[in-house]
């Protein structure tokens, strides 16, 4: 078995077997919210086809969409086991707080098996979850991002 890790949002392949490539058609986007409770966590879930579900302690200013990676170079008819690997902290802030509240995002994937057309292509549709600190500490206004790893073996 082959195995390729790709980095998600910085689309940088890395190819350490085998070829096998990744574009990215649409990031994984949480869009633009408001934390009006973080003394209780708080959820935003954007599914993979789009569906956004949240707690009452977030408010949605402007609606994020699930990621989708175009997945190409990798054998015909090829099923993929696709894994997205969690980092042991999760998101910083493009700021300069040192006492800045995190979110703790987890990509998503909708199935553990994804297979290759005759090209030996496939769109990884990736959902997600954000989850507030919810240890009452503020969030400044900001971009925050974070960076995963998919493991693929086929």
């Amino acid at each position: 078995m082959t195995w390729l890790i790709i980095f998600l949002w910085l689309c940088i392949p890395c190819h350490p077997i085998m070829a096998g490539d990744i574009t990215i058609e649409e990031p994984l986007n949480f869009g633009r919210i408001a934390i009006k409770d973080n003394n209780s966590l708080q959820t935003l879930r954007i599914r993979t086809n789009g569906h956004i579900n949240k707690t009452d302690g977030i408010i949605v200013l402007e609606p994020g969409q699930p990621g989708r990676y175009f997945l190409y170079n990798f054998p015909a008819n090829t099923t993929l086991d696709i894994q997205v690997l969690q980092p042991a902290v999760s998101t910083g802030f493009s700021g300069s707080s040192p006492l800045q509240a995190t979110f703790i995002l987890l990509p998503q994937l909708e199935l553990s098996q994804y297979t290759t057309n005759l090209l030996g292509e496939v769109t990884l549709p990736l959902g997600g979850e954000l989850t507030t600190s919810g240890d009452g500490q503020p969030y400044s206004e900001g971009n925050y991002s974070d960076t995963y790893n998919l493991l693929i073996n086929y």
